[in-house]
């Protein structure tokens, strides 16, 4: 499909791809409501076998926004599958990837909202609420 390719509606989208990277606010959602075509159009492509993955650009973990999205009427039965930055940034924090310590060292000093901060629980990085002598193998959030 090119740049300059002009689609009539979203169905015609479901033939040219067989998986969807459909971000979640502002596509889907707006924090608060489902938007009126979501429920419709992933429902078409659940019945084309497409695959949709919802993204967003939230500290939450998929999870909660799923349980997020069930509470705004969005079936988990939609998507396979929900990736959000918090998922991102536990997955490179973690024991397990082996990148924790190289690429951001083990203390932190967080700044953002409190509810949020539970990101951090249970990886093996520090939390700090000293600013001096900060060295750069910490990690700033």
């Amino acid at each position: 499909m090119s740049v300059n390719s002009f689609i009539n509606s979203w169905h015609e989208l479901a033939d040219k791809f067989d998986v969807f990277f459909i971000d979640l606010w502002g596509v889907l959602i707006d924090g608060e409501r489902c938007f009126p075509y979501a429920i419709e159009w992933l429902t078409f492509l659940k019945s084309q076998g497409k695959t949709v993955v919802s993204i967003g650009n939230t500290p939450r973990m998929g999870e909660f926004m799923s349980d997020q999205l069930s509470c705004l009427g969005i079936s988990q039965t939609l998507y396979q599958a929900i990736v959000t930055s918090g998922d991102t940034t536990r997955y490179l924090l973690s024991a397990e990837t082996g990148t924790n310590q190289t690429i951001v060292g083990s203390r932190y000093y967080y700044m953002g909202e409190a509810q949020h901060e539970q990101l951090l629980q249970g990886l093996p990085v520090y939390p700090t609420r000293e600013l001096t002598n900060l060295k750069r193998q910490n990690l700033y959030c």
